[in-house]
């Protein structure tokens, strides 16, 4: 809808819209005179609803109907229990619910067989929530009446007395004179019809008293009740609007004719409801090509204020217009009420003060005056009227049932100076009300598209458009009705520069803002007639504002040279000095960091980020490490201005953002710089022992206090959540070695092996090895081993640290079993390692034997050398490539002189232990001597698992003593 006018854009806003039907303007127009002549109006009860008070509701529903909304992420499909229908006894409706498009679709399925015709039910979702564990903003109501078959049927109440002309001698109103045998006919309450001009079935009253004269009788009326009229009245229909229902009744300028196929300017979803907030529950949009309707023009038409005259120009298109009638009464009885107005309006309207220095030259082009632009027009002038431009009636097949109405187009607020607006405002608008069970639910909803454009020099706050009235009449008794106003609230400002021929610029301020209220009536049964209910006017968000005449001259001073301390922050707070055009005042104010770029010199000295300070206040926050790799380095600093400012070329068209791109640089200086050390291989060392065994304490409770646990598949304990950990690790952890490291523990696969296998090493033998491999003074590397122990290990580890903020963290670790890359060890860390782990006191290095090894990858065994030293207990062996201990070295290695040629060898041992649990040789478990327990060879018979990508464990069959001597077989435990 975007438009490009000559002259100056933007300065008059506002509007809106219509197609808004209502009781006040249909009784106002139909019903007035009939309602002053009789006695008294009907008492009235009046009643305000807030706009958040509204009730979400459907009607018309088919009985298939599948609900369908969206959401912005995928919602947890294990609460879709707190979905459900209720019918109007509250009982359960059974539904099904599922998810679909990744879980972002909600679909709710109605029951098999379908809704039941004509009942109302109630939707309500609660409790939903996303995958994250983030629950959906609030919950959601919606009440909606499924369709029944169309129907128009009425049976009018028998006792009503149709009053002939020829009796009648004399009709004011609310006394009417009749000759004295009528009168005879007709006692107190009894319903008449009398002659109308209007209704050619006539006009209902009800006698109030009888005054009997001599040879005529006065019989005074009011009116009745619309419940009276009749013994029974079902409708259900929708009624289309038409351009041949409509008749022009103003003296000027307004022409109407029919729509059979128009294309809206732009394309507004047709929705249930309007979506929520983070477009939950949001609807599908549904486009339609082409449109019916009605379209009223107006040229030059005149409307006439205290101070003044504006003028309006322009079309009205009424897309789709019709009113659902759903209607089920008996004599003084209402079990349903039921009437709603559909439609789009799609409006094109030009407002300028009659006199104006601006002139149209075309169907739709502007010009001025050869006395230019510029002179202001200082009276202010009040718009507060409305002009009736037509009526509306809509037959139905009942004699003496209208649909009937008034269209107007008004203008509220106030101008002054010399404008012209161009308004464009499309509105997909329902508007109408439920009545059931003695209860009246007003209904409005409405969603809005606009633009515009304005040129002149000026203010203006105003709201400007069609409206109308609609209600359900029989024999002139209105039923029931509905009005509505939806519109923009508009303020706006402009100026010029130059002169006609060479405008060097312009600029305009303005604020958008939709605007809507309804009223309701309907005249129920009682002593208190009529119910009449009045929807607060709603202001729609967003609030747009469109234009500035404020232009960014430049930044305010800025600092020289930044000082920073080490581990010390620098706030910047960028202000912009700025001009306006309207005042010729300056200001300083905010930038806006979002148009800001920036960069340092050296990322290693300082880092920039853009933050908020104590006072919430955004800054850009320089900060310098513990240890910066430079004294000095530079900011530097780019804005983008976008000044919302219209420069014009010579004819005064186009339109532009004038934008300014402001550099600085600023020097950044650190005043207690030292050159950077790298840390002591102590200070490493000291660090890695203590916090490594940190991620286990932090693994634990998660497994004591959140009853993390694989086993949650099978209904033990909880899913494991790293997010609950997360805090934790990040005090001793990069982002890098939580992305790699830690997070993959958490996996389905990961937080807990339940099996001998460790999924970290589980120790760090620093002291049988610490190898620094690289070391600069926020980063090192460094290796280490854990030698195997009898649940797993025989690691060669690295690790590497950063430091952060001043505090050292893990940045990475990468290990590899002894069987892909041995470990290697020296004889001086094979007796350190014995020292430390099998406390022998001191050793001294008896032998270097080849034997095999356990191979935890495939099956048999790999060859190894092993390490025999002798200890305060004996002799003790050590694996030189995996680093275990051998506490019984007598399967690799004997002294002459303990060799006994008659005692059971271990290999031996091992093939009694096979025989006697019947495992054959080709068979896959694993028979092995472990080592010697008080003079009896142990043996560990276990089966190899393998996972594919993963380490193979061990899963252990049996522990059994062998005694050498006797060749006995038992259990170890």
């Amino acid at each position: 809808m975007n438009r490009k006018v000559l002259g100056i854009i933007l300065l008059l806003v506002f509007l809106l819209t219509g197609g808004y039907f209502g009781y006040n303007h249909f009784n106002a127009n139909t019903l007035t005179a009939s309602s002053e002549d009789v006695n008294g109006a009907p008492e009235t009860n009046k009643t305000t609803v807030e706009p958040e008070e509204l009730k979400d509701i459907e009607l018309d529903v088919p009985v298939d109907k599948v609900w369908e909304f969206s959401f912005p992420e995928a919602l947890d499909e294990g609460l879709l229990n707190g979905i459900s229908i209720t019918d109007s006894e509250g009982a359960g409706v059974p539904i099904t619910s599922e998810l679909t498009d990744k879980g972002t679709r909600l679909l709710i399925k109605p029951p098999d067989g379908g809704y039941k015709k004509g009942s109302t039910y109630k939707l309500a979702i609660k409790k939903l929530k996303y995958t994250n564990g983030q629950p959906v903003t609030k919950p959601y109501d919606l009440e909606f009446i499924i369709t029944r078959d169309e129907v128009e049927e009425i049976v009018e109440n028998p006792n009503i007395i149709k009053v002939p002309g020829s009796v009648i001698t004399e009709n004011s109103g609310n006394a009417i004179k009749v000759s004295k045998k009528f009168s005879k006919k007709v006692k107190r309450d009894d319903i008449l019809v009398l002659p109308s001009a209007e209704n050619p079935e006539g006009r209902a009253v009800k006698v109030s008293e009888i005054d009997n004269g001599f040879r005529t009788a006065t019989i005074y009326v009011t009116r009745p009740e619309f419940t009276e009229l009749f013994n029974k009245l079902d409708i259900y229909k929708t009624y289309p609007i038409e351009a041949k229902h409509i008749t022009v009744t103003a003296a000027q300028n307004v022409s109407i004719e029919g729509i059979t196929a128009y294309s809206p300017n732009t394309m507004i979803a047709s929705s249930n409801s309007a979506p929520e907030k983070k477009n939950e529950y949001s609807v599908p949009t549904v486009n339609v090509d082409t449109k019916k309707g009605f379209k009223v023009t107006v040229n030059d038409f005149e409307i006439a204020t205290k101070k003044g005259s504006v003028l309006v120009d322009g079309t009205m298109n009424f897309l789709d217009p019709e009113i659902l009638a759903d209607v089920d009464m008996g004599f003084l009885k209402i079990n349903r009420f039921n009437f709603v107005q559909k439609m789009q309006v799609d409006q094109d309207l030009t407002v300028r003060i009659k006199g104006s220095k601006f002139k149209k030259t075309g169907k739709k082009a502007w010009g001025m005056d050869n006395d230019g632009v510029g002179k202001d027009n200082k009276e202010e002038i009040l718009l507060t009227e409305k002009a009736e431009l037509g009526k509306m009636i809509i037959p139905t097949p009942i004699a003496g049932l209208f649909v009937k109405g008034t269209i107007y187009l008004g203008v509220k607020g106030t101008i002054s100076g010399d404008p012209v607006a161009v308004i464009s405002v499309e509105v997909d608008d329902q508007n109408g009300f439920v009545y059931q069970k003695k209860e009246t639910t007003p209904i409005s909803k409405r969603i809005f598209d606009f633009d515009f454009t304005a040129l002149g020099k000026g203010e203006a706050e105003a709201k400007v458009g069609a409206f109308a009235g609609l209600g359900l009449s029989y024999l002139e008794i209105i039923g029931g009705g509905v009005e509505g106003f939806g519109g923009l609230k508009g303020e706006a400002k402009a100026a010029i520069g130059g002169d006609i021929d060479d405008l060097a610029f312009t600029c305009a301020e303005a604020k958008l803002q939709p605007v809507a209220s309804m009223n309701v009536v309907v005249d129920t049964v009682g002593d208190i007639r009529l119910l009449e209910i009045q929807l607060a006017e709603k202001l729609f968000k967003p609030v747009l504002p469109f234009g500035s005449c404020e232009q960014v001259k430049g930044l305010d001073k800025l600092p020289e040279e930044i000082n920073l301390k080490r581990s010390g922050t620098y706030e910047l707070a960028i202000k912009q000095n700025l001009v306006n055009y309207l005042t010729m005042n300056e200001k300083t104010q905010e930038i806006d960091y979002k148009n800001l770029t920036f960069e340092v010199g050296d990322e290693e000295t300082v880092k920039a980020e853009v933050t908020e300070n104590s006072k919430g206040e955004k800054v850009l926050a320089i900060t310098a490490p513990e240890f910066p790799k430079e004294k000095n380095t530079a900011l530097k600093i780019t804005y983008n201005a976008k000044n919302e400012f219209f420069g014009l070329s010579g004819n005064g068209s186009g339109d532009g953002f004038n934008n300014l791109e402001l550099t600085e640089e600023i020097p950044v200086r650190i005043v207690d710089w030292i050159e950077p050390k790298p840390a002591t291989a102590g200070e490493i060392k000291s660090f890695i022992e203590s916090h490594y065994s940190k991620i286990f304490e932090i693994l634990r409770i998660g497994s004591e206090k959140y009853n993390f646990a694989l086993t949650y598949k099978n209904g033990y304990g909880n899913k494991p959540d790293y997010t609950k950990l997360q805090s934790r690790f990040q005090e001793i952890a990069t982002p890098s070695f939580e992305e790699s490291i830690l997070k993959p523990l958490f996996s389905d696969n990961g937080y807990y092996c339940e099996c001998d296998a460790e999924f970290l090493p589980w120790a760090l033998h620093l002291n049988t090895r610490f190898k620094v491999l690289e070391n600069r003074p926020d980063y090192f590397k460094i290796e280490t081993v854990e030698t195997e122990q009898e649940l797993g290990g025989g690691y060669k580890i690295f690790i590497e640290g950063k430091k952060e903020d001043g505090n050292w963290r893990f940045e990475n670790l990468q290990w590899a079993g002894y069987w892909k890359k041995p470990i290697n060890l020296t004889k001086e860390e094979a007796a350190s390692n014995l020292r430390e782990n099998a406390q022998t006191g001191s050793v001294s290095f008896v032998a270097e034997t080849a034997g095999k090894a356990y191979n935890p990858v495939g099956t048999g065994k790999i060859d190894t050398t092993y390490y025999i030293f002798k200890g305060s207990n004996g002799l003790i062996g050590i694996d030189k490539n995996s680093g275990k201990i051998l506490y019984d070295v007598s399967e690799v290695y004997r002294e002459p002189s303990q060799e006994n040629e008659t005692a059971m060898t271990a290999e031996e041992a091992i093939e009694a232990v096979r025989e006697e649990l019947g495992i054959s040789p080709d068979s896959s478990t694993i028979i092995e001597y472990d080592h010697d327990e008080d003079g009896q060879y142990v043996i560990h018979v276990y089966d190899i698992i393998e996972n594919e990508g993963e380490p193979g464990h061990t899963a252990t069959r049996g522990w059994y003593l062998v005694n050498p001597e006797t060749g006995t077989i038992s259990d170890l435990f």
